[in-house]
């Protein structure tokens, strides 16, 4: 189980939401006051700039990043691992890069690898994972590859036909850019199939004036005065956490 957080706005905020998700992968109050120390990662995108940023220790025992202040899509992941390693390369968020687009996604929960694998093949794709891929990679490659991810349906028809490879929680935030149309979206995805854990995974969104969030369960409880509220009362629900026009120059 994971926990994690993604932002849309002018930044005022996002210092106050980093804390937070700080102080709950280090003790976690829904979950037995247990640590989420397996890794992190951090992706913002500004009008000019994107930065990518992965670690294998954990978040509470860094620095604070310098985050942005002005317009921005940003999502933060900390990570507890049920499987695999602990390194770089199953540090949150995924990254994969297109020549007209780059797509980001970070993911709570577990998948089967090979009904990913089997949900990829359908639409053409054969990704050929190595020994060490995680499901999230492979997630990240099937979303990028294959799912339209201009609008709500069709984020929805992606992940309902995912469904098949859910073993706990498809929960994701996923960072859509796209260089020719010059804009980004970002969204987040509530998929649970573990019924007992279902208010454990249920992310929950929150807006005001110049800001729009979703957050895990833990996140939401203690910046409770945000006014949060369940993304979706069922177990599946997408929500766009916001948009942003891009200002970058052309390469000839």
């Amino acid at each position: 189980m994971c926990r994690m957080l993604a932002y849309s706005g002018s930044g005022a905020l996002l210092r106050e939401l980093y804390d937070a998700l700080v102080k709950v992968a280090s003790a976690d109050p829904l979950d037995g006051y247990k640590a989420h120390g397996d890794g992190w990662g951090l992706l913002f995108l500004t009008p000019r700039s994107l930065l990518h940023y992965a670690s294998a220790s954990p978040i509470f025992s860094e620095g604070p990043p310098a985050l942005p202040s002005g317009p921005q899509l940003t999502m933060i992941h900390a990570r507890m691992a049920s499987a695999g390693s602990v390194d770089l390369a199953r540090a949150h968020p995924f990254v994969i890069r297109g020549q007209r687009s780059i797509v980001a996604l970070a993911h709570n929960g577990s998948a089967s690898p090979e009904a990913v694998l089997r949900a990829a093949r359908r639409h053409g794709l054969e990704l050929r994972p190595g020994p060490g891929t995680s499901d999230t990679e492979l997630m990240a490659h099937l979303v990028a590859g294959a799912c339209d991810l201009t609008g709500r349906e069709g984020v929805e028809a992606c992940y309902a036909e995912l469904m098949e490879a859910c073993k706990t929680s498809l929960d994701s935030l996923i960072l859509s850019v796209d260089l020719e149309g010059m804009e980004a979206a970002m969204w987040a995805v509530q998929a649970v199939c573990d019924r007992e854990s279902e208010e454990y995974y249920r992310l929950h969104v929150a807006e005001g004036d110049g800001f729009r969030a979703a957050a895990s369960s833990s996140v939401a409880l203690v910046t409770g005065r945000l006014g949060w509220r369940p993304l979706s009362k069922g177990d599946f629900g997408v929500e766009e956490v916001g948009t942003l026009r891009l200002d970058i120059l052309r390469q000839p």
